[in-house]
């Protein structure tokens, strides 16, 4: 484990439970706003680049998808799709970013660019999850 991981870990072990009050409480906001019906989606990061124009970060950490057809990242196809809607009505271009366990690296792309490919390049899993071939995203070397 390297210094930087390690420095996560102790902010980690040092706030356990601040971040558990911190999830507990976002339950229960969650289920009231599920139980009223009220469309919603809970992002993991908003970034203002040098552009000026909000991005939404989708953020996973996780192993490649290694089963046929490719390797890829991917996340599930309501998570897409809330994401893809938002930006249909908020001009708040959604992205993928992938903390990869395996290459130790950064794999991000547009989730509107991903969401053009052809069946060739993206598939969906028997849990619903969408897959998109690694070669579709842009590697960042940490």
């Amino acid at each position: 484990m390297d210094n930087r991981e390690q420095t996560i870990l102790k902010y980690f072990n040092n706030n356990l439970d601040k971040i558990k009050k911190g999830y507990f409480g976002e339950g229960v906001v969650r289920n009231y706003i599920k139980s009223k019906n009220i469309p919603h989606l809970q992002v993991d990061l908003l970034t203002n680049p040098e552009s000026n124009k909000w991005e939404l970060l989708e953020i996973k950490t996780v192993h490649q998808f290694t089963p046929e057809p490719f390797y890829g990242h991917g996340l599930s196809v309501w998570q897409k799709e809330c994401r893809l809607n938002l930006y249909k009505d908020k001009d708040i271009e959604p992205y993928l970013y992938v903390y990869d366990l395996d290459d130790k690296c950064i794999y991000y792309n547009s989730l509107v660019t991903l969401n053009k490919l052809d069946s060739k390049s993206r598939f969906i899993t028997k849990n619903n999850i969408e897959i998109f071939e690694l070669s579709n995203f842009i590697k960042i070397t940490i």
